[in-house]
C-alpha cells in the first residue's frame, strides 16, 4: 500500500513539474480540434444490407454433365466478404459503377468511405460515409450491387475453370487430328502405298476398321464413365451421410412402388391391400428422405431412385463396353500378328490412320462437352441478395459529441506529452538519481527561493520555513563526520547559476545557529558572490592575504549572523589557480581550521575551471550543489569524477532549487511554520539536539 502511495505521489510530481508543457499541449490541441470541428462539414452515413449464402453457385438437379466440369462447391466466411469489401479492387469496381451514374469518385475515397460489418448468421451491413448525403446513399447502394454481381462473377469463374480445361483438350484433339493427317499424307507420298495388292489392302482395311470400332467403343466408354460420375455428383450422397446409390433400401422402395402400380390395376384406392402397400411406401420414403437430408442432398426419393436405376444401366453399359474393348483389342492383336511379315512402314501407316480416327472422335466429344458447359453457365446465380437498400443518410456524429471527444483526446495527448518530456529529461531531479545513478550520498533538498540570493536566516534565527531544510542538511553533514571530524568543507557545483553561493551562506547560518563558529571563504576568485549574498562591500580579502598585503585578522570580517565570519575574495588576480595551489593558501587553510569549528570554501564551478580540484585535495571534504532540473546527471557525474581524481572526499549532493509541488514538499515544509515560538526556541532546541558540534579542536594544523 505504501509503494502504491509513493508511485501515485511520483506521478503527481511529474504532472506538476510538467504542468506548463501539459497545459500548452492541451490548450493548443483542444483549440485546434474545436476550430476544426467548427469549420468541418457534417458527415453522413447511409446503410445497405445484404443476405449472403455460403454456396457460391447452384447446379440444377435436372441436368447431367460430362466429365471434367464439376468443380467442388466453394464457400466463403463472413470475414472473407468484409476483407473483399475493404480492398482497393472492390472500391475500384464501385467507382466504375458510380461513373456510369455520372458520379465520378476516386477509388481510394470510396474505400475510406465504406465500413462493412458482418452480422451472424448471414447478413452483411455496408455503411458508407460522405459529406454529401446523396453520395453516401449512392455509394452504399453501389457497393451492395457490386457485391451481388461480384458473387455471380466469382461463381462463373469457378465454373469457367472447368471450361478452360475442356477447351484445352478440344484444341489438343484438333491439333492431333491435323498432325496425324499430315503425317499420313507425307507417308503415302514417300512410300507410294496407293497400289498395294488386294491382300495387303484387305489386311490394312481390316485393321483400320477394328481400330476405328475400338476407338468408337473407347469414346462411348469415356462418355459412360463421365455420365456415371455426374450421376454420383448429382446424388450428393455418401460424402457425409449413410445413404448410397446402391443402398438396399432403394431396391425395396422400387419394388414397393411396382407392387402398388400392379395393385392399382386390380383394386381401388380403398382396398386394404393397396392401402397397406401405400403405407409401406410412405414409411420407407420417410426414412429415405431423412437419410438424404443427412447426406446433404436436395433430391427427392423418386429422383434418387431414378438416379440409381440410371446408374445401374450405366454400370452395365460400362461393363459391356469394356468387354467390347477387350474383344476388339484381341482381334486387332490377331490381325497384327498376321501382318508381322508385312513391311514395317505399312504397320506405321495403319497406326497413324487409327490414331487419326481416334483424334477426330475425341475432338467431336470435347466439342459437345463445351456446348454443355456453356448451357450450364447460363443458369448460374449469385450468393448475395438485397435485404435493404439505403434510402436516406443520417449525420454520423454531432458537434457536441465531437467536442467531448476532442476534449478527452486533447487531455490524453497532453498527459502523454508530459510523461514523454519527463522521460526525455536527463537532468538531475530526485534523491534516488543521486544515490543510485551517480552513487553519492544525498544530503538534502532545498526548494527554489522566491528571490535570488535570498537569506532564510536573520540575526541567527530562521525567518523562512525553508531554513529547516538547511538545518536538516547540517544534521546530515554532522552524521557524515563519523569517519573523521570535519573542519573544512568545499562547496562547489557543475556550472554557474545553480545557487551554490546562496546555499553555502544559508547552510553556514544554520551551522552558526547551532552555536558553532563558522568561517566562510570566497575562493571563487574569478566571479566572487558571497558579498553579494550577504550585502557587504569589502575591498581586501583572500587574495590580499595570499599576496602578502594583509593578514587574516585584517580580512576576517564578522557578519550580522552570530558565530558567522566572512573572508571575501579580494581583488581579482590574473592567476587564480596558482594562488589557490600555493603554499600560502595551504597555510591559510590550516590557520582558519584552528580559528573556527567549521570553515566553508565557496569555489568556482568544477566543470569550468580546475580551482575546485586544487582546493578539494587540501580540505577535509567537498559538497556538491546541484540544481534540480537545471543540471544533467552526466554533468554531476563528471564533477564527482573530477573531485575523485583530486582525491577529495565527497560528502554528498544538495539538491537545490526544487519546485514545490502538491504532495512532494508542501506537506514537509508546512509542518515547520515560522511561528514566534519556533523563532524564540529554535536555537536552544537545535543546540540540545546537536550536542557536541563538529568535534573538538584538533591540537595541530596538520591533516589527520
Amino acid at each position: 500500500m505504501q509503494q502504491e502511495e509513493i508511485g501515485l505521489q511520483h506521478y503527481l510530481e511529474v504532472l506538476w513539474r510538467r504542468k506548463w508543457a501539459i497545459g500548452v499541449v492541451f490548450v493548443i490541441t483542444l483549440v485546434l480540434s474545436l476550430i476544426g470541428i467548427a469549420l468541418s462539414e457534417p458527415t453522413y452515413v447511409a446503410t445497405s444490407t445484404l443476405a449472403v449464402r455460403n454456396q457460391i453457385y447452384y447446379r440444377a438437379s435436372m441436368l447431367t454433365f460430362a466429365q471434367g466440369t464439376d468443380a467442388p462447391a466453394t464457400t466463403m466466411s463472413g470475414e472473407s466478404y468484409i476483407a473483399i469489401i475493404n480492398g482497393l479492387p472492390f472500391a475500384e469496381k464501385v467507382a466504375d459503377y458510380l461513373l456510369k451514374d455520372a458520379l465520378p469518385l476516386d477509388a481510394k475515397e470510396i474505400r475510406a468511405s465504406l465500413k462493412p460489418q458482418y452480422q451472424d448468421p448471414d447478413l452483411i451491413v455496408i455503411q458508407a460515409t460522405s459529406k454529401n448525403a446523396d453520395h453516401a446513399v449512392q455509394i452504399a447502394n453501389a457497393a451492395a450491387v457490386v457485391l451481388v454481381e461480384d458473387t455471380k462473377a466469382t461463381a462463373r469463374r469457378n465454373l469457367m475453370g472447368g471450361r478452360e480445361s475442356v477447351v484445352e483438350r478440344q484444341e489438343q484433339a484438333r491439333k492431333d487430328t491435323t498432325e496425324i493427317g499430315n503425317q499420313i499424307a507425307q507417308f503415302r507420298r514417300e512410300m507410294g502405298f496407293i497400289n498395294l495388292d488386294n491382300e495387303m489392302q484387305s489386311r490394312r482395311e481390316k485393321i483400320a476398321s477394328f481400330e476405328q470400332a475400338r476407338g468408337e467403343v473407347v469414346t462411348k466408354l469415356g462418355i459412360a464413365e463421365a455420365h456415371r460420375q455426374e450421376l454420383l455428383n448429382l446424388a450428393k450422397a455418401g460424402a457425409s451421410g449413410d445413404l448410397y446409390l446402391d443402398d438396399p433400401r432403394m431396391d425395396e422402395y422400387r419394388k414397393l412402388q411396382q407392387a402398388a402400380s400392379d395393385a392399382r390395376t386390380k383394386y381401388t384406392e380403398d382396398h386394404p391391400a393397396l392401402k397397406n402397400l401405400n403405407s409401406q411406401i410412405e414409411r420407407i420414403e420417410s426414412r429415405l428422405k431423412e437419410a438424404i437430408a443427412r447426406s446433404g442432398s436436395k433430391l427427392t426419393p423418386e429422383t434418387f431412385l431414378t438416379l440409381k436405376e440410371d446408374l445401374a444401366k450405366t454400370d452395365a453399359e460400362i461393363a459391356d463396353l469394356q468387354t467390347a474393348i477387350d474383344s476388339w483389342t484381341q482381334q486387332i492383336a490377331e490381325v497384327k500378328t498376321e501382318l508381322e511379315g508385312y513391311p514395317e512402314k505399312l504397320a506405321r501407316l495403319q497406326g497413324l490412320e487409327a490414331g487419326e480416327a481416334i483424334a477426330r472422335e475425341s475432338y467431336k466429344t470435347w466439342t459437345n462437352r463445351l456446348e454443355e458447359i456453356d448451357l450450364k453457365s447460363s443458369m448460374i446465380t449469385g450468393n448475395a441478395d438485397f435485404v435493404d437498400r439505403a434510402v436516406t443518410a443520417i449525420p454520423s456524429m454531432g458537434k457536441k459529441t465531437s467536442a467531448v471527444l476532442a476534449l478527452l483526446v486533447s487531455l490524453m495527448l497532453a498527459l502523454g506529452m508530459g510523461f514523454l518530456v519527463e522521460f526525455a529529461d536527463t537532468t538531475l531531479r530526485s534523491p534516488e538519481e543521486i544515490t543510485q545513478t551517480i552513487g553519492l550520498s544525498y544530503l538534502g533538498s532545498i526548494v527554489k527561493l522566491k528571490e535570488p540570493r535570498q537569506m532564510v536566516f536573520a540575526d541567527g534565527k530562521p525567518v523562512n520555513q525553508v531554513a529547516e531544510a538547511f538545518t536538516r542538511v547540517y544534521s546530515n553533514i554532522k552524521f557524515a563526520q563519523v569517519e573523521s571530524p570535519l573542519r573544512s568543507v568545499l562547496v562547489t557545483s557543475a556550472r554557474k547559476g545553480e545557487g551554490k553561493s546562496t546555499t553555502l551562506v544559508n547552510l553556514a547560518c544554520a551551522v552558526a545557529s547551532a552555536g558553532k563558529r563558522v568561517i566562510i571563504v570566497d575562493t571563487d576568485l574569478r566571479n566572487p558572490s558571497l558579498q553579494r549574498v550577504l550585502g557587504t562591500r569589502y575591498a581586501a580579502g583572500l587574495t590580499s592575504v595570499l599576496a602578502g598585503e594583509s593578514t587574516l585578522e585584517d580580512v576576517l570580517k564578522p557578519t550580522h549572523h552570530p558565530g558567522l565570519s566572512l573572508i571575501p575574495s579580494g581583488p581579482i588576480p590574473p592567476n587564480p589557480a596558482e594562488l589557490l595551489h600555493s603554499q600560502a593558501m595551504k597555510d591559510v587553510i590550516r590557520d582558519l581550521e584552528e580559528r573556527a569549528d567549521l570553515v566553508m570554501f565557496d569555489s568556482p564551478p568544477t566543470l569550468l575551471v580546475a580551482d575546485a580540484m586544487l582546493l578539494g585535495s587540501e580540505l577535509d571534504a567537498a559538497i556538491i550543489v546541484a540544481e534540480s532540473g537545471g543540471v544533467s546527471r552526466k554533468a554531476v557525474q563528471q564533477v564527482k569524477e573530477s573531485l575523485q581524481v583530486a582525491k577529495a572526499r565527497i560528502l554528498g549532493v544538495i539538491l537545490n532549487k526544487i519546485q514545490e509541488s502538491p504532495g512532494a514538499y508542501y506537506n514537509y515544509y508546512s509542518y515547520y511554520k515560522p511561528t514566534r515560538e519556533l523563532e524564540e526556541g529554535q536555537a536552544q532546541t537545535t543546540m540540545a539536539w546537536i550536542k557536541g558540534g563538529f568535534g573538538r579542536r584538533r591540537s595541530g594544523s596538520g591533516r589527520t
